[in-house]
């Protein structure tokens, strides 16, 4: 007839000390009913419950501790009585704490009256039990339920200690024992857990492929976001700190010797020498101080059982690759002492089966000539900071210095693994725009600055190419520079070529001058010549010739004479003119197309004549560096003279599907990536589109059914998504996973254990690994995504970040097919569902913010699986997904959790009440709110009920049970 929590409150009214017998009853009626408490699953009654249970602790803590005020004073009465009262106590806290149920609801209400707690801290310290706690409690910054019993327990457990001839010891070991328990209950909280086991392969393919990736493609990311990445990894895979190291410098030495002599190998180089030792310096500074040390000394030895990966590397370089790493270690970041590095390097030598031979001279070694790089690399910035007006032939020295050669590509290596390029590629694009013009400037004046801008536009041009061109786009410093301008609305990227309605109307006059000094006869002038006027009109007078080519006007000698004298001065111009001919070839009829490829063709054929400008060669040799990368896709490879070796193009009739799915299981049997693999991947995913690289690649590895090749699958995919996380894990979990559950007949099979937890581990690290790199603040000058972006991504994100919330979303998916959309749900799933009101988050949904729009629209399909009435693989999943994410830590599941219907986790207990015990259920519910104290108690009720049901013999003896 009446409710537990209003029994519980009318007992803990009564605080009379000086009535032990009274209080004794009380008590042992309290012990005798613990385990019989149990009430409906309304709301209601489980917060009263959970707030009764608190408040019973709090009165009991209470209790003992005036209870031990008594024994200790000199009181008339018997003490045998508070002895009597102190176990009693003693006993129903212990009760307390070991009743699972009990325990969650006191757990819960503590984040409920630590609300409403603050507010009457006054009122609290006026009643405390001593004056000892009350002192306490007066001086603490934060005053919360936690807190407060906390303190509580430490004055009972002080009390009770000092009770030396009062208490028996074994009345006093229990005593202390009943109050050694956690309350702030920290097992309830989420702690990250291994998600995928790759521990039995001999080399961990997903740091291999992560730090090609970074090393390759995207060598200017935040070293902060490689970190960090890489401890999400460690997490994930549950690998020891030694371990880690170990495979971050055999994925290293394992890159360096695949690209040795390749055009990426610098690259390799600057990430293994320079990139690598300074994140292996801050990995070290988060370690444990007293034993860090030697976890990286015993990495080193790990390493040195690889006897054959070392030597071929000393082999492939002609030198100790392993000393040079160390020396940076040592004597740069003192990761190591001297003694450590030399005993490695001894043993090195002891182990090592190579040949002794001629070791070429220490200054042509790569990894020597990378580390030399850095410091040049500080001192070029350095010279470029001087005043462009006053010292124009000594900068002009230092940039013909750095075309010789491989000096360039070393300063850009060094550069990127440092994070200097971006500020370096801004020197240049000041150069360039202080060279465009200069009034009352003599021939030699001129010259020089003709070359000046020549230079300085070819550089930024191979640096936008290489690095990507949010280099020189999300600068705000240059953001108005004609390159800038220039590279946004007519440099190609990846083989994506611009509208040529972007481009700016000609000044014809300007146009019909430059023809007059392209034909024949005509000189290039560099007097008081604008050269961003030039290059943007060069186009246009070549549209002239090409018009005039194809109405016959001009023959072919000719309009090769024309092409010449482009050529012949300044290498900026036939870049421009490349870049115009590329998007012109995509528009134009066939005949026209044939004779731009024509013009092309002659363009980055090298001049055969000699020239008297001075640093042709090696501004032409720059120059078709470039022009190569513009054209790689129209041209024939045998056509094009310095055709990078790496670039991957598909060959003729082949599907490109049956390519991915090929490279796939090269990359998965080897157990490592190759700089040829990885650029088909790279490229494949260019032209695939994230959604159909996604898509096929899960697909292929679901059809594995050993738990081991699903998990290797798995981390080979987790990392070769970071190539572009943020879209594929949008594709993933707005269009793969959503068609995969919506899947029937033979299709269902994917969703069968074991590729159905697999396939959530999966979802659950790509959330985890974007959502960190959201939450992070990185430098906003670095790339900061997971691959290089292009001129549209820049822009979109540009605007976005500044979009209105009452504007209209550019991107917005509303009209388009979704997980919300008809026609794209189970059949009648959702009518099992309930109303829209079931499907409330606990946050409202950011109609620009795809990935929170998603994962709304994911839950509603979890939530229309669980409420069929039909357990299937798809339920299975959903399980899964919720699982994984409890293992993914508290700040992502915390996340990710916001979006789910409040009705869900009671749901859960419905369909499948032995995979949610209490501890997992409180974790799915978010305390820091109302709504989710109350379905956290409600749940934790409905499945202690449920387990009594199941442990009941019969129905009648439930019923009596609930009484």
């Amino acid at each position: 007839m009446v409710g537990y929590p209003f029994v519980i409150k009318s007992i803990i009214k009564f605080q009379d000390i000086t009535r032990p017998y009274c209080i004794i009853h009380l008590l042992a009626f309290l012990d005798e009913n613990v385990d019989n408490i149990l009430c409906s699953s309304n709301v209601d009654d489980s917060c009263l419950i959970a707030v009764a249970l608190r408040q019973l602790l709090v009165w009991c803590l209470e209790i003992l501790s005036k209870c031990v005020q008594m024994i200790l004073s000199d009181s008339k009465m018997q003490t045998d009585v508070f002895h009597m009262l102190l176990e009693k106590a003693c006993c129903l806290i212990n009760h307390l704490k070991n009743n699972r149920f009990c325990l969650a609801l006191i757990y819960i209400a503590g984040f409920e009256s630590s609300v409403s707690l603050e507010s009457q801290k006054d009122s609290f310290l006026e009643n405390s039990p001593t004056q000892t706690f009350r002192k306490s409690l007066a001086k603490l910054p934060v005053f919360d339920d936690f807190v407060m019993m906390e303190h509580l327990t430490d004055e009972c457990i002080a009390a009770i200690s000092h009770l030396t001839s009062q208490l028996t010891a074994e009345q006093k070991s229990f005593a202390l024992d009943a109050l050694k328990f956690d309350l702030s209950m920290k097992n309830f909280n989420m702690k990250p857990k291994q998600i995928i086991d790759l521990s039995h392969h001999n080399l961990n393919i997903s740091i291999n492929v992560r730090l090609s990736t970074e090393a390759i493609l995207t060598p200017m990311n935040d070293i902060n976001l490689v970190i960090e990445e890489i401890l999400l990894l460690e997490q994930m895979q549950g690998i020891s700190r030694p371990q880690l190291y170990c495979e971050l410098i055999r994925s290293c030495f394992l890159g360096i010797i695949d690209i040795a002599s390749r055009p990426d190998e610098l690259k390799w180089a600057a990430f293994t020498y320079l990139k690598l030792p300074n994140v292996l310096n801050k990995i070290f500074q988060l370690s444990p101080a007293d034993d860090r040390m030697a976890q990286l000394e015993e990495s080193f030895d790990h390493l040195l059982l690889c006897v054959p990966l070392l030597d071929l590397a000393d082999t492939k370089y002609n030198c100790e690759c392993l000393h040079f790493l160390l020396h940076e270690l040592c004597n740069k970041y003192s990761l190591l002492s001297d003694a450590q590095c030399r005993r490695i390097m001894t043993k090195r030598q002891n182990e090592s089966l190579k040949s002794r031979q001629q070791e070429l001279p220490s200054t042509n070694q790569t990894p020597n000539l990378i580390l030399r790089a850095e410091p040049t690399v500080t001192s070029i910035l350095k010279t470029l900071d001087a005043d462009y007006s006053k010292n124009q032939d000594s900068l002009l020295g230092v940039l013909v210095q750095m075309m010789s050669g491989k000096s360039f590509e070393l300063i850009l290596s060094a550069a990127a693994a440092t994070g200097k390029l971006q500020s370096f590629a801004v020197k240049l694009i000041k150069f360039n725009e202080f060279s465009k013009q200069t009034p009352g400037e003599t021939s030699k004046g001129a010259q020089t600055r003709s070359l000046l801008f020549d230079i300085s536009f070819l550089m930024l041009c191979h640096i936008t190419q290489l690095y990507g061109a949010e280099i020189v786009v999300s600068s705000q410093e240059s953001s108005s520079s004609y390159f800038v301008q220039w590279v946004v609305h007519c440099l190609p990227e990846d083989g994506k070529y611009k509208s040529l309605d972007l481009v700016s109307p000609a000044e014809m006059n300007k146009v019909d001058v430059l023809l007059a000094q392209l034909n024949p006869g005509g000189e290039l002038k560099t007097n008081l010549t604008r050269w961003s006027d030039v290059c943007h009109n060069a186009p246009f007078a070549i549209q002239e010739v090409l018009l005039a080519w194809e109405c016959g006007a001009l023959d072919e000698d000719t309009v090769k004479v024309v092409m010449d004298n482009a050529k012949a001065t300044m290498c900026c111009l036939p870049v421009v003119i490349s870049a115009w001919l590329c998007s012109n070839v995509n528009i134009c009829n066939l005949k026209c197309r044939q004779k731009a490829l024509l013009m092309l063709q002659h363009l980055i054929t090298p001049l055969g004549t000699e020239t008297n400008f001075p640093y042709y060669t090696e501004r032409s040799n720059l120059m078709q560096v470039v022009l190569g990368k513009i054209v790689h896709e129209l041209l024939p490879p045998e056509l094009i003279p310095r055709q990078n070796p790496s670039a991957f193009l598909l060959p003729p009739k082949a599907v490109t599907r049956e390519i991915l799915i090929k490279t796939f299981e090269q990359i998965s049997n080897s157990g490592c990536i190759d700089i040829d693999n990885l650029h088909k991947m790279d490229y494949l995913l260019n032209i695939g589109g994230p959604q159909w690289f996604c898509e096929h690649l899960v697909r292929d590895v679901l059809r594995h059914d050993r738990p081991e090749d699903l998990h290797k699958g798995i981390g080979l995919l987790y990392s070769l998504f970071q190539m572009d996380v943020e879209n594929i894990t949008l594709c993933l979990l707005h269009h793969t996973l959503p068609n995969l559950l919506q899947s029937t007949g033979v299709s269902i099979h994917l969703l069968t254990d074991p590729r159905s937890s697999s396939l959530a581990k999966l979802g659950v690290m790509c959330l985890t690994v974007l959502h960190t790199m959201r939450q992070k603040p990185y430098d906003a000058t670095t790339v900061q995504r997971g691959r290089k972006r292009t001129i549209t991504d820049v822009q979109l994100e540009d605007s976005e970040d500044g979009i209105d919330d009452d504007r209209p979303n550019k991107l917005d998916i509303g009209d388009s097919v979704h997980l919300g959309s008809d026609g794209f749900g189970l059949g009648d799933i959702f009518a099992y569902a309930g109303s829209d009101e079931d499907f409330d988050c606990t946050v409202q949904c950011e109609s620009k913010d795809l990935l929170s729009r998603t994962l709304v629209n994911l839950f509603r399909l979890f939530y229309g699986i669980l409420a069929d009435k039909l357990i299937s693989p798809r339920t299975n999943f959903v399980i899964s997904f919720i699982l994984e994410t409890l293992n993914s830590g508290n700040a992502t599941a915390r996340f990710i959790f916001q979006f789910m219907p409040t009705n869900m986790v009671c749901l859960l207990v419905k369909v499948l009440n032995e995979d949610f015990n209490i501890d997992r259920l409180i974790q799915l519910c978010d305390l820091g709110t109302s709504v989710g104290r109350k379905t956290a108690s409600r749940v934790v009720c409905q499945n202690a009920r449920c387990q009594a049901l199941s442990t009941a013999t019969s129905l009648p003896a439930f019923l009596q049970n609930c009484k």
